[in-house]
């Protein structure tokens, strides 16, 4: 029972976090999260003892949550390496055009170098299979030797930028579909030897 409690109450402090770092960003104080989480101060800071634990925290919180959403769609050991970037790519604009919000708030926090060095190192980690099978693709002389992480941040620009495009324009899912592809073969073009 206490430990459900807890859950909850975690829960309410990541929403209400997320919520508000949307439209306040960085500098919405802890204190106005706690009285949206519907909780104390105190027992916001027994959770998360800093706010920079707390962005800690709500960023991790998002970055799990997407490599679920993702890599459980991967077939991680039998994919061609174009056809396991697409599948990332579709699932990772999937996630994120059904999770407005947690998107806007993952990249507004990664941007801003909010994030403490040790979370970026925990995230690196859960997504570190990425970079594994960019460095094979380029052992192989499948795709540009490029560092891998440049061309992760090569992807991660152009699949928002094909999300905000979808929201603005206001795409069906048939629009969004064909724009996911395109972009994406913008992408492989560019990587591809």
């Amino acid at each position: 029972m206490v430990n459900n409690i807890n859950n909850i109450k975690n829960k309410n402090i990541l929403e209400a976090a997320i919520k508000l770092l949307s439209v306040h960003g960085t500098s919405v104080p802890t204190a106005k999260i706690a009285q949206h989480a519907a909780v104390s101060n105190g027992t916001l800071f027994n959770y998360y003892p800093t706010k920079q634990a707390l962005l800690d925290g709500v960023y991790l919180s998002i970055k799990k949550e997407i490599s679920t959403h993702v890599f459980n769609q991967v077939a991680k050991e039998t994919k061609h390496i174009k056809d396991l970037i697409l599948l990332l790519w579709q699932q990772f604009i999937s996630w994120a055009m059904a999770n407005p919000l947690k998107q806007q708030v993952a990249s507004l926090l990664r941007s801003s170098l909010a994030i403490s060095d040790e979370v970026r190192a925990l995230v690196d980690d859960i997504f570190r299979f990425i970079n594994i099978k960019l460095k094979e693709a380029q052992n192989n002389q499948i795709i540009s030797d490029m560092p891998t992480e440049f061309l992760c941040e090569i992807a991660v620009a152009q699949m928002q930028a094909t999300i905000q495009h979808a929201r603005v324009n206001d795409f069906s899912q048939q629009q969004l579909s064909q724009l996911v592809q395109q972009s994406f073969e913008v992408y492989w073009n560019g990587i591809k030897t």
